[in-house]
């Protein structure tokens, strides 16, 4: 058979191939795919998509209260099943906030996958770059042709009456005090050949630099929950004592089961404080109590904590103690203890004229019903103050509970754009509206301490330490490499050199050369 019919007979590469030739040629491009500038940069555009989602909306595993969590979404998008309209809101809320589940993004597979699939394309990408480097600096031979320097971008040639011997020295020396690393070779013709380089770390810098996002990002993936890492609250009033954190207590939380540990290792609170500080404050208002240019939260939340062995005949062994404050975790076993919130519980009596009374308790941020008074009201954030007055020179003193009572009758109404103040309750001063009483009796309050177990921060600090000592030396450690050719032609000597910068050239015919 000839070669054309050979041809002629030949299939096409893509004939031929079975379903699983096909997916197994697929399968052999994904690596080639994932390694490319554009598969990254799209990952990490979704990446930072979905991110700032996640920043935008709430999130479920910040909220304390699902009904408030699941207001917040109804008021967002305007979400309103019984009015037969179908708002843009609600659409973008049924057909992508939902089934994307944009409410808990960072805790959501798809997320997880995202993160992955950048780790596996940057630590491609880095391993590509260790081959490059690989190959550049093994790059030892000096020897070129004249036509391969002058080609360099940045080169220049001449002649000058001089011995090739001397002229090399020269070039040395000058080569030595400027601290590059050299590759020399000559022949018996009186030609020599330098290949000349320096800053090679910044290449190894520049390896570290892309090796140092996969360790974030592979940090990130480790201390995710879904793989070795695990989070949760605790939440306690003083004199509470709950079991620590730990995985078992986190996933019976989320199926709102009981839980019981296995050790009697438990987190007591001492005691909680709210420090309002005056160096936040312009001062405290005479009028009402409150501090001056208040907005609704003390300088600092201080939870005073203590890991106990809690045993069975009713004493505490501690193992550890601490003042919980915002950036100032209590950590013990690996698992990290931070301040998040605190919530209130206030307890009201109410008397009236005829000495009935009626007690009413409720929480910060919920609406309340007086009773007898019959008064619709609420306490948010700002209503109230209590604990420590810390005064400029460091001095502290008692602030006692002051709270701040609305008629929100009114207002829930639409009749006025404010709630009407109805006065001022402190803890040993009763309110008196209409010769009915309102005294408060006692305030909770519950710290709120998130618990973090996170193995991959270790690792995520060793990425960002790599990343900046990369980026720095990468950025002020310029890569110099250049080429230089001696040939003796008579009583001259003929010189070509080429660099990768453009004084390199220069530098030669001045200072070495001395044309």
């Amino acid at each position: 058979m000839t070669d054309t019919e050979n041809n002629k007979n030949a299939k096409p590469p893509d004939q031929g191939m079975g379903l699983f030739e096909l997916v197994w040629a697929a399968i052999l491009d994904i690596p080639k795919l994932m390694r490319t500038m554009s598969f990254a940069i799209w990952v990490f555009i979704i990446l930072a998509v979905f991110t700032l989602a996640g920043t935008i909306l709430p999130q479920e595993h910040l909220t304390q209260d699902p009904d408030e969590f699941a207001h917040k979404y109804i008021k967002i998008f305007s979400i309103d099943p019984d009015d037969g309209v179908n708002t843009t809101g609600e659409f973008i809320y049924h057909n992508i906030v939902n089934p994307l589940q944009l409410y808990r993004i960072f805790k959501t597979n798809l997320y997880l996958i995202l993160l992955s699939l950048l780790s596996i394309s940057s630590m491609l990408c880095a391993f590509d770059k260790v081959k490059i480097t690989r190959k550049l600096l093994a790059q030892k031979k000096p020897k070129v042709s004249v036509d391969t320097v002058k080609a360099m971008s940045n080169s220049a040639s001449g002649s000058v009456d001089d011995d090739v011997a001397e002229v090399g020295d020269r070039v040395r020396s000058w080569l030595k005090s400027h601290h590059f690393q050299v590759f020399e070779e000559k022949d018996d013709a009186g030609t020599e050949w330098f290949l000349v380089r320096k800053n090679a770390i910044r290449h190894i810098a520049s390896i570290a630099f892309h090796f140092a996002f996969v360790f974030i990002l592979i940090g990130g993936i480790i201390g995710d929950q879904r793989t070795f890492g695990y989070d949760g609250y605790v939440i306690l009033g003083e004199g509470d004592m709950k079991p620590l954190g730990s995985r078992e207590a986190s996933v019976a939380a989320d199926a709102q089961q009981q839980y019981t540990p296995d050790t009697d290792e438990r987190l007591y609170l001492v005691e909680y404080q709210n420090i309002y500080r005056e160096r936040d404050f312009p001062g405290i208002d005479p009028v009402s109590g409150f501090p001056l240019e208040y907005k609704g939260m003390p300088s600092d939340y201080i939870s005073h904590v203590q890991v106990v062995s809690h045993e069975h005949n009713g004493d505490n062994n501690v193992l550890m103690e601490k003042m919980v404050e915002v950036n100032r975790p209590l950590r013990y076993n690996g698992i990290g203890y931070y301040q998040t919130s605190v919530r209130s519980i206030y307890h009201f009596t109410v008397t009236a004229p005829d000495g009935t009374q009626e007690s009413v308790t409720t929480a910060a941020g919920e609406a309340f019903v007086l009773p007898l008074i019959e008064i619709q009201s609420g306490l948010s954030p700002v209503d109230s103050v209590g604990g420590i007055w810390e005064t400029l020179d460091g001095t502290r003193e008692e602030m006692p509970y002051r709270i701040k009572l609305h008629d929100l009758r009114a207002f829930f109404a639409g009749m006025t754009d404010e709630p009407d103040l109805l006065g001022y309750v402190y803890e040993d001063v009763p309110l008196v509206i209409s010769n009915y009483e309102i005294a408060l009796d006692q305030v909770d309050e519950y710290t709120i301490l998130q618990y973090v177990y996170d193995p991959g921060v270790p690792i995520v600090y060793f990425g960002a330490f790599t990343l900046i000592i990369g980026l720095t030396l990468a950025l002020y450690l310029p890569w110099r490499t250049g080429r230089i050719i001696l040939t003796q032609s008579g009583k001259s000597v003929n010189w070509a050199a080429g660099g990768n910068w453009s004084e390199f050239s220069d530098e030669i015919s001045k200072s070495v050369i001395k044309e």
